[in-house]
């Protein structure tokens, strides 16, 4: 799941796209009224939740590890060998 500043800048990326063809065209004040309504439907109409969430970047991992069944972490000990390298 995408943290929700990756989530804001995603939104925000949509929202200039959608307005681009009418920044020349439209005044300001437009401009404003119609980003503030794309924002308000991007994020509070549930299927536009849903498709947001299914193309939002997934959020970078800090720490990289196995997990068991249920997802918690599994202790990373390591095995003991014969110190000769082989499978023996």
């Amino acid at each position: 799941m995408a943290t929700p500043e990756q989530l804001q800048e995603l939104i925000d990326r949509k929202v200039e796209r959608a307005l681009a063809p009418w920044a020349d065209l439209l005044p300001p004040e437009a401009l404003a009224e119609f980003r503030e309504q794309l924002e308000d439907f991007l994020t509070t109409h549930p299927a536009m939740e849903r498709m947001l969430a299914e193309i939002a970047p997934a959020p970078a991992v800090a720490v990289s590890g196995e997990v068991d069944a249920a997802g918690n972490p599994v202790s990373a000990t390591p095995s003991k060998g014969t110190g000769t390298g082989g499978s023996k």
